[in-house]
């Protein structure tokens, strides 16, 4: 989420573990990864528009070769009813351990889903998946933005042509080889 990677500039010394546990005896895995840079839209940085609150870390090393990366897919349309799964680090779990919640698209617009699966603060930037698509299981629908308290539902800044194209360019970082 922008929200994470930029809030009045952007932070310095940002480090990446993925499948993190903090319940396991090895509680990083895979180790652990250094930011080079993060990068928002302009939206979000001069207006802080939800609808905007996406972003990418450039990562200083090639940690996806070992962890596999997830995809993500531009959708269209109304998304109501859709099966979703927000998978993070929510922070009401002791330690820092890995959970998903399952549910539906209650309402989409053109650049943001309403969603009931659980969430809870800290899961924000978690990827926002349909995990029924045959032909793109984990390829991320939105990313995930805001818990609300009910009747709200949680939302995620939907992956539309120009959030596409957004995380499609920053995607394509090379981080320095060693």
């Amino acid at each position: 989420a922008a929200h994470c990677i930029y809030h009045d500039g952007y932070p310095d010394h940002v480090v990446v573990k993925p499948a993190m546990n903090s319940d396991a005896a090895n509680q990083t895995p895979f180790g652990a990864c250094p930011v080079i840079d993060g990068v928002v839209p302009q939206a979000w940085i001069e207006q802080r528009n939800i609808e905007y609150d996406y972003g990418v870390y450039h990562l200083g090393c090639s940690i996806g070769d070992q962890t596999g990366t997830l995809g993500f897919k531009m959708t269209t349309g109304d998304l109501t009813q859709r099966s979703v799964q927000v998978t993070g680090y929510p922070n009401d779990k002791p330690g820092r351990t890995m959970w998903s919640g399952q549910g539906q698209v209650t309402s989409s617009s053109a650049k943001g889903l309403h969603y009931d699966a659980d969430m809870w603060p800290g899961q924000s930037g978690a990827p926002v998946w349909d995990p029924t698509d045959k032909h793109c299981a984990f390829c991320v629908v939105a990313i995930n933005s805001s818990a609300f308290a009910a009747p709200a539902k949680n939302f995620g800044a939907r992956i539309d042509r120009e959030a596409f194209e957004f995380l499609k360019a920053e995607s394509a970082f090379q981080p320095p080889r060693p």
